[in-house]
């Protein structure tokens, strides 16, 4: 599972989400990562099993590539747009860590 957690723009990133004491929003499976992948939603240069973080400007932009496309009814696209929200919501960004 690819665990994804709030995170400010200007906090460093920590090794794992213990040490930031960083709040879960969330995960993706492999098979939904995928999926967004192959819609072109998530950046192809991402990797599965590598950690990640996008700040909150690119959390930004893919809600927004969302939201303009017709893609907000598939299931993984759901789950995505969750994070994506709580991102919003609280003003910060996500990072992914794969367990």
């Amino acid at each position: 599972m690819l665990d994804f957690y709030l995170i400010h723009d200007d906090q460093a990133t920590p090794e794992y989400p213990e040490q930031g004491g960083l709040e879960q929003v969330g995960g993706l499976d492999e098979k939904c990562f995928k999926v967004l992948k192959d819609k072109k939603i998530i950046p192809g240069n991402l990797d599965y099993y590598t950690d990640f973080r996008w700040d909150t400007s690119l959390s930004k932009q893919i809600h927004e590539h969302i939201q303009e496309s017709d893609l907000k009814t598939d299931s993984c696209v759901k789950t995505l747009v969750v994070l994506l929200d709580s991102a919003k919501h609280h003003k910060c960004g996500l990072i992914a860590y794969c367990d």
